[in-house]
């Protein structure tokens, strides 16, 4: 269990107080490591708190980077064939144990198809860098492992609980009244929605994509099939 939290703003600098605040909220899910990057401007900062269970070195601490440093990753959860994907892939590839460091070199490789090959519980979001700023939000298709996310003009948010995103977000907050009718009829709020009108949970199965031209694209990757 790790938790991570990230935002971008194109058009200011973001309050690195507000965003150590949103990381400490869950600080518990992340007893091992914790750190923060953030972009030159300001703009974009990515935070996560470990829980080390995999490769438990400080090299495999999160933000992770990958080996051009094009891209980083914030990752919760397990993928249990990371090492019949190593081998896949080339062992001479990488630097750690990690599972973290797998998702991304794959992603790096073959891109989004990859994450049909992954067997596991899981919730990542990788910066990708290499032709601009192009966020890839994932969710795994079992929807054990859960990604929260706010889009509004120019501005993404997400974390791997509700709460983390709040802090962040100031008066921006609405109680959607059809989700509280949901919980007291059902015992919980179906997804993609959540208690916030704001906020909404990544389905599972599916994939985000954000870029710096504030253009927005959500498809499964993986859809079970059934007999």
């Amino acid at each position: 269990m790790c938790g991570y939290v990230g935002i971008c703003n194109l058009r200011k600098q973001i309050d690195q107080k507000d965003f150590n605040t949103s990381l400490n909220m869950i600080k518990p899910r992340g007893p091992d490591a914790n750190d923060v990057w953030s972009s030159n401007n300001k703009n974009i900062f990515l935070g996560h708190n470990r829980l080390s269970i995999i490769d438990t070195s400080s090299s495999a601490n999160q933000p992770f980077f990958s080996k051009d440093k094009q891209a980083i990753i914030v990752f919760n959860g397990e993928i249990y064939n990371y090492q019949l994907l190593k081998k896949e892939m080339g062992l001479n590839k990488f630097r750690t144990n990690s599972d973290t460091e797998v998702i991304l070199e794959g992603y790096l490789e073959h891109g989004v198809e990859f994450f049909k090959k992954l067997r596991g519980i899981y919730s990542f979001v990788i910066l990708d860098k290499r032709n601009g700023i192009n966020f890839i939000l994932v969710r795994d298709p079992a929807g054990i492992k859960p990604l929260y996310y706010h889009l509004s003009k120019d501005k993404l948010i997400f974390g791997s609980e509700i709460k983390a995103l709040k802090p962040l977000m100031q008066s921006q907050l609405h109680v959607n009244d059809n989700s509280i009718k949901q919980f007291l009829n059902l015992g919980f709020v179906p997804e993609p929605h959540t208690i916030y009108q704001d906020i909404r949970a990544l389905s599972p199965g599916f994939y985000l994509k954000w870029n710096h031209y504030n253009k927005t694209k959500i498809k499964p990757f993986f859809e079970y099939q059934y007999e």
